[in-house]
């Protein structure tokens, strides 16, 4: 085999080696420098079964470049605010009790940061915020001092307020 030094032409010189569409040139570099490193250590009478041990290692490797970079989206929530509206008369269904409580309601306000990390072929990572998305929840504190009340609204759950 003769070193040729270009990440393109590389997979030429290896037998039964094929570059995939998509693989990233530096990757596929240091794909080359391995398997040179692995073929030098086969010496004079490596054999056949070292250089294919090579040959391999290098297509395993190579085939990893096709699937870099890669990308995870995920999102971060952030709590802005609350604002408080009118009190309610709520029965909470979780509770096992027939009697409506006053609850203080309050609109909260938060932003959603939707991010992308990428992490290249050499295992870099880098993080991109992607958008900022402001949106609102409800919440629910008991009023105090403890009020029952009997024109009640029956829910599910009552998220408790940050």
């Amino acid at each position: 085999m003769r070193r040729i030094g270009f990440a393109s032409l590389f997979a030429f010189v290896l037998v039964g080696s094929t570059l995939p569409a998509e693989a990233d040139a530096a990757c596929v570099d240091e794909c080359g420098l391995t398997y040179w490193a692995c073929s030098d250590n086969c010496g004079a009478f490596g054999g056949a079964l070292c250089e294919q041990n090579c040959t391999d290692a290098y297509n395993a490797c190579v085939n990893q470049c096709s699937q870099c970079p890669t990308y995870r989206n995920y999102s971060t929530e952030q709590y802005i605010n609350k604002t408080e509206k009118p009190a309610k008369c709520i029965k909470n269904r979780q509770i096992n009790d027939a009697t409506g409580y006053f609850y203080r309601e309050f609109t909260t306000h938060y932003l959603r940061y939707n991010w992308r990390e990428t992490t290249q072929c050499n295992g870099t990572k880098s993080t991109q915020l992607l958008s900022t998305v402001p949106f609102d929840g409800l919440c629910y504190l008991k009023a105090t001092p403890v009020q029952t009340c009997l024109n009640f609204t029956t829910v599910d759950s009552l998220l408790a307020c940050p």
